[in-house]
């Protein structure tokens, strides 16, 4: 995981849009900035072996602290309760404008 951006600034950016190319194995995970963000984040992650995320009726904003990473796993926790989980052979965060 790339240290900037961090994953800090995903703290109340709202989950978008998952794409998963399964041939390739890539997972990109695009989310909408809140009112207090300069830009909006991706998730990008090669060599995918997990992903997970339910879907619930609500909106879901990632929560302030409730995001974690380690080499391969990273873990985000939304306002509603629901986990985004990915495992992957790189996962990095990166800004795609605003």
């Amino acid at each position: 995981m790339t240290h900037d951006p961090h994953l800090d600034h995903l703290a109340g950016a709202t989950l978008d849009n998952v794409t998963v190319h399964w041939r390739n194995g890539i997972a990109l995970v695009s989310f909408l900035p809140s009112a207090d963000m300069m830009e909006a984040y991706a998730i990008r992650a090669e060599g995918l072996r997990r992903l997970e995320i339910a879907r619930g009726a609500t909106t879901a904003r990632v929560v302030k602290g409730a995001a974690h990473v380690t080499k391969h796993h990273l873990e985000v926790v939304m306002d509603n309760g629901e986990k985004l989980i990915i495992e992957a052979d790189t996962i990095t965060l990166v800004g795609n404008g605003g």
